[in-house]
């Protein structure tokens, strides 16, 4: 199990795990290394949420774009629905796809050098036969004869045990799985970060809105100045 997946589920933590399965298209489109933990996950009490339609899912390939998940993506953030999400499994195979090509290489290549890891480190079996002993010839002199000894023992170097194989498999699991956490946790600092440009750009526009709110009752009163002092001098004329 990701370790992210089961700090949350240790504390009950639902928004985290939606969170994690939100972005978990985008760290593996392939959703391979998350289907375990999402068949445990998706039947939790308030895992997901009733449906409920924002952007109309399309059953069609051709509009399944960049634009297209990115307003399905923000529509499940709003309603983290089970029926939104599994289609986005399937959306993501095709907006990801080289992104997927690229992963499915890289898994190749990580299993082909468990492989050879392997190959090197399991000893390679021989045996050999141990020479037979001349025959003792019998005393001729003596009714006892002596009989010949036939070893015939094979010693075998032996492999590695299928407990170190799993054991090198499970190793490489776990770089893979480290590898996935720290993107993970990228993507959340990202995520973070432009939460936090979003409120200070509308804090900015709050402060904006209070100074042009203070700037009007100014314009006002220096307008105001003007009309009194053309009035006065028009007066003055006048008389």
């Amino acid at each position: 199990m990701i370790a992210g997946v089961k700090k949350c589920l240790d504390a009950g933590d639902i928004k985290g795990l939606r969170y994690i399965f939100l972005d978990s298209l985008d760290v593996d489109p392939t959703f391979e290394k998350y289907k375990d933990d999402y068949s445990v996950c998706r039947s939790l009490d308030g895992m997901f949420e009733p449906y409920v339609e924002l952007t109309p899912l399309s059953t069609s390939h051709s509009e399944w774009d960049m634009d297209y998940w990115v307003k399905i993506k923000f529509d499940q953030k709003k309603n983290f629905s089970q029926k939104r999400f599994e289609h986005m499994i399937e959306v993501a195979k095709v907006v990801h796809a080289e992104k997927i090509e690229r992963l499915l290489a890289e898994r190749a290549a990580k299993q082909t050098k468990i492989e050879e890891q392997i190959e090197q480190v399991i000893p390679k079996a021989s045996s050999q036969l141990v020479p037979q002993p001349e025959r003792v010839q019998p005393i001729q002199s003596s009714p006892v004869s002596i009989t010949p000894v036939t070893n015939t023992t094979v010693i075998s170097e032996g492999s590695i045990s299928e407990s170190d194989k799993s054991k090198l498999r499970e190793d490489m699991r776990d770089i893979d799985l480290h590898n996935q956490r720290v993107e993970q946790e990228e993507l959340e600092k990202k995520r973070k970060r432009e939460a936090a440009a979003k409120e200070i750009e509308r804090q900015n526009a709050l402060l904006e809105a209070q100074n042009q709110s203070k700037k009007v009752p100014g314009i006002v009163a220096v307008i105001a100045v003007i009309i009194l002092i053309v009035v006065v001098v028009l007066l003055l004329k006048v008389l």
